[in-house]
């Protein structure tokens, strides 16, 4: 049986959850990290970080490993598109490289900002799923270490040693991608913004900080990692997303009954469009398919939610490009992605 990517497995609250994304930041001890990495300690980390994983009999037929230097710049920016790498990765000089999962659920990027960034990624609401994973990796490698006399960076009292304070402890960052486009409509999302911010949470735009948003999309994780242990952080954050998600089916019902006939002509104008148009920029396909991807949701369009999540993701520009084989021309792209939509929604 073909493998699935992650985004292709129907999740828990799929109608408005896209994706739930654990990561770790982690560091080998007294090997420089952040600005102070020479070449040479960057090429230290790469070799002793990707065999823990490579070398491992649990993980060694689980990851492939991807050089940066090996790496077209279309082959960076589709990772960065799909999640799968940061955007500052993608951009260093450094040797890095990336550990990652053949259905794209487990990414492991070495020598970001810090040594390790371990990402669990599943589709849905699945927080506590993806943290058993992680720990898992995270614990492997942790094992690995020690096997080889080295081990994590660590304080007794400061938690995990990360390049960036706002790190320091758990080093876990827990986020959630949630489809909001009824609070979006009805202006209660700034409200939930400033709520979430009293709880020591963070809504982002579709690539998290300083992103904007698109496709209605918006990215709920936590902004403190030290001093709390890392169910507590993802028990709080899972407590926030559950509510926003009953307010967004809430409002999505009070826009139904309002005018279910203006609600209806929308999302069918969408469809219609997605299905028939021969060019089609990145940005006016996040915003139909986001219109789809409600009109699914509320049974008022035929459809499933994965195609669409794994829509989102294939007709970004790099990502299009490299699937299909073309230049990276404006209107070759807009073409080949109006093309991609007719055949998977026409």
């Amino acid at each position: 049986m073909e493998q699935k990517n992650w985004f292709e497995i129907h999740g828990s609250d799929a109608d408005i959850a896209v994706s739930t994304r654990i990561r770790l930041a982690r560091n080998v001890a007294n090997i420089p990290f952040g600005s102070r990495q020479s070449a040479e300690d960057a090429e230290k980390v790469v070799s002793l970080c990707s065999s823990q994983l490579l070398e491992n009999p649990v993980t060694q037929n689980v990851f492939t490993l991807k050089k940066s230097s090996s790496m077209s710049d279309a082959e960076r920016v589709s990772l960065v598109e799909r999640h799968l790498i940061s955007p500052e990765f993608a951009k260093s000089t450094l040797p890095r490289a990336l550990c990652l999962s053949e259905d794209e659920g487990i990414a492991v990027m070495i020598n970001e900002e810090d040594h390790l960034r371990l990402q669990v990624i599943g589709s849905g609401l699945c927080i506590n799923e993806c943290l058993e994973c992680a720990v898992r990796i995270d614990t492997l490698i942790d094992e690995g270490l020690t096997s080889h006399g080295a081990q994590y960076a660590f304080d007794e009292t400061l938690g995990y040693l990360t390049h960036c304070p706002t790190n320091l402890g758990t080093g876990l960052r827990v986020s959630v991608m949630l489809h909001l486009p009824a609070l979006a409509a009805n202006g209660r999302l700034k409200a939930l913004m400033n709520a979430a911010g009293r709880l020591g949470l963070a809504i982002r735009g579709y690539y998290g900080e300083g992103s904007r948003e698109a496709g209605d999309l918006y990215q709920i994780s936590n902004r403190i990692t030290l001093g709390y242990t890392e169910k507590e952080l993802c028990d709080n954050l899972n407590e926030t997303v559950t509510q926003i998600i009953a307010e967004e089916r809430a409002a999505r019902k009070a826009l139904l009954d309002a005018d279910r006939l203006r609600m209806e002509d929308k999302v069918c104008r969408a469809h219609a469009l997605l299905s028939s148009a021969r060019l089609i920029s990145a940005d006016e396909a996040m915003g139909l398919l986001s219109d789809e991807r409600l009109g699914i949701s509320l049974k008022l369009l035929d459809g499933d939610i994965e195609t669409i999540n794994s829509l989102i993701s294939e007709i970004q520009p790099a990502t299009l490009c490299l699937n299909a084989a073309i230049s990276a021309g404006a209107q070759e792209r807009d073409e080949t992605r109006a093309a991609l939509l007719r055949k998977r929604l026409g």
